[in-house]
């Protein structure tokens, strides 16, 4: 009997032990290119928003899985909503980057993106299979007009 309580005790300590070390989610990373090797940075007038929007195999979204990415000064990016934890997955990846295209009559800045909507969560042809642990992806979106 002491045998067997001692075995289903080893048992009980192997599996939580497993269980605790192995991911559910993933983080996710990475690094915006304009090509290959060549970063792209947000501009100083520039309001720089990524996401990272779950999909369905028909290429639906679900807004339920959304997570905004924050962006650095040099285009890397990673996520931090949700403690970084992404669930593993088909996500499209957004952006949109605004600037002041002109004012109005009361001097209020008209803001517009860059990319004129070509990546946006609806539209971007951009998508990443998130794994389970570290994901890290170079995303190109190609030249910014400035």
């Amino acid at each position: 009997m002491q045998r067997y309580v001692f075995g289903l005790l080893g048992i009980a300590v192997c599996s939580t032990l497993i269980g605790c070390s192995s991911p559910t989610t993933g983080s996710v990373k990475g690094q915006l290119y304009a090509k290959p090797g060549e970063k792209l940075a947000p501009g100083a007038d520039e309001q720089w928003m990524m996401s990272f929007v779950g999909i369905n195999d028909a290429g639906q979204i679900n807004n339920n899985l959304t997570y905004p990415a924050h962006l650095e000064g040099d285009g890397a990016f990673r996520v931090v909503a949700s403690n970084g934890e992404v669930p593993p997955g088909k996500y499209r990846v957004a952006c949109e980057v605004e600037y002041t295209k002109s004012t109005t009559k009361q001097g209020r800045p008209l803001r517009a993106d860059r990319f004129g909507g070509k990546y946006s969560k609806e539209k971007s042809p951009l998508t990443v299979e998130v794994k389970l642990g570290e994901n890290d992806f170079p995303i190109e979106l190609g030249e910014v007009s400035r």
